[in-house]
């Protein structure tokens, strides 16, 4: 085993141990699980940053094509802003579904079958990690835009039904929730915007093919339009609460289906 392939042994390992630990929390109140979710997920991210160098450095370690690399590091963002979101923001049910994302996205990227990378020059140029840059923070952003919206259909379901004991106690509060998840997305949205549009032009200098017809970029481009959908009415129409949610799940669904066809190598950029 390489050590980036024993690294990131570890960093499933933790992450797997803070997602029991944040469903313990939420789900049966446990002081422990609390105590030991932060904990986990803290070694967790190290042993990730250190993973995602060890790519870099170890030269039995193969090369990781773009698209698993962006899988990979959002699982990394996202465990981070989980870990600042408990710490300072005393949000910590929200890890039962944002470390269990990561840990799913860290197991993909690792152990899915991908294309080969490719060598072409321009894919290593300023406007790719420009590129890249713009889908990982975006990516990151909806994926914790997604976990509030969740949060929130649930508590607005228990609330409901009135039952005000429970988790119920232990979720952020309502209009919290919603406020977090629109500003979230709203960041996710403009730096995708500027993700697409760099990996449009990188696209263009690469491949000869018709790559606006390629699956990964008609999905981001459907992602896109539900997310623009969602800041028009949310930001401009005055759309609240429930309906707004349901846009924040579908755009995520749909980002979801292009990260899937990028890692398994129908990339626009892929000759």
């Amino acid at each position: 085993m390489t050590l980036a392939g024993f690294l990131f042994g570890g960093v499933l390992v933790c992450y797997l141990v803070a997602s029991v630990a944040y469903h313990a929390h939420l789900f049966a109140g446990s002081a422990l699980a609390r105590r030991v979710a932060p904990v986990a997920l803290l070694m967790g991210l190290l042993l990730h940053a250190l993973a995602l160098a060890g790519r870099w450095v170890d030269p039995q370690a193969s090369p990781m094509p773009p698209a698993v690399r962006v899988v990979s590091t959002v699982a990394w963002l996202l465990a981070l802003t989980q870990l600042l979101l408990d710490c300072w923001g005393g949000w910590a049910s929200v890890g039962a579904l944002s470390v269990p994302l990561a840990f799913i996205a860290v197991l993909y990227a690792n152990v899915a079958p991908h294309a080969p990378v490719t060598r072409d020059p321009v894919l290593k140029s300023a406007l790719m990690r420009v590129h890249l840059t713009g889908v990982i923070v975006g990516f990151a952003g909806f994926a914790l835009a997604f976990c509030l919206a969740v949060v929130y259909l649930a508590q607005s379901a228990l609330l409901k039904r009135k039952q005000l004991k429970g988790a119920l106690k232990r979720l952020p509060p309502l209009e919290s929730s919603a406020r977090a998840a629109h500003w979230l997305a709203a960041i996710g949205f403009w730096t995708l915007t500027i993700g697409i549009i760099t990996g449009s032009v990188v696209a263009m200098k690469v491949s000869s093919s018709a790559w606006y017809l390629s699956p990964p970029f008609v999905t981001s481009a459907i992602a896109w339009l539900i997310y623009a959908v969602y800041i028009a009415a949310s930001s401009l129409g005055g759309w609240r609460g429930r309906k707004t949610t349901y846009f924040l799940i579908g755009g995520f669904a749909a980002l979801l289906v292009a990260a899937l066809i990028n890692v398994a190598g129908r990339s626009p950029w892929v000759r």
